[in-house]
């Protein structure tokens, strides 16, 4: 009896932490977006296609930011907001960590490193109505401004 009860107490502690978020879907996503960026970049391609890894909404507004940005000769997003930089060179991935999650967004930080310098990145990756996970704004490390929100902002004006 008491190794019945045991056994059906672990099972639930069990079935309950299988609905708990780990991020392991988010981090890896934010991996591979990463790994394909800093491969492509370090071989100087130029106009990455990361599509894959954005959500429809983020590649949307960034459109819709570009298509300004061009007819204005506005100089919204004058860096890589993949790199949090203008330049780079001997791009390696150092860590993804996922430091929020829940059952709909994770936060990511990525840990890399730019022209020899140690880098960081955050990211917020959401899970999409088809239940994958993808990116869907980068904030900036320094003073935790959202791109999405300066994207939002900049459209507006």
């Amino acid at each position: 009896m008491k190794k019945t009860i045991i056994t059906l107490c672990t099972l639930v502690v069990l079935a309950a932490c299988a609905g708990v978020p780990n991020g392991d879907e988010a981090k890896t996503i934010v991996t591979n977006a990463y790994e394909k960026f800093f491969s492509q970049a370090n071989s100087e391609v130029y106009n990455i296609d990361m599509k894959e890894f954005v959500t429809d909404e983020f590649d949307t507004q960034l459109s819709l930011c570009a298509s300004k940005q061009s007819a204005t000769d506005d100089l919204f997003l004058n860096y890589d907001f993949w790199i949090n930089a203008q330049d780079a060179q001997d791009l390696k991935l150092n860590d993804v960590k996922v430091t929020d999650c829940n059952a709909q967004t994770a936060t990511c930080e990525v840990s890399f490193q730019n022209m020899g310098s140690e880098c960081k990145a955050i990211l917020v990756v959401k899970k999409t109505s088809n239940g994958k996970w993808l990116i869907d704004d980068f904030i900036d490390p320094t003073d935790k401004t959202s791109l999405r929100e300066a994207m939002d902002n900049y459209l507006k004006n």
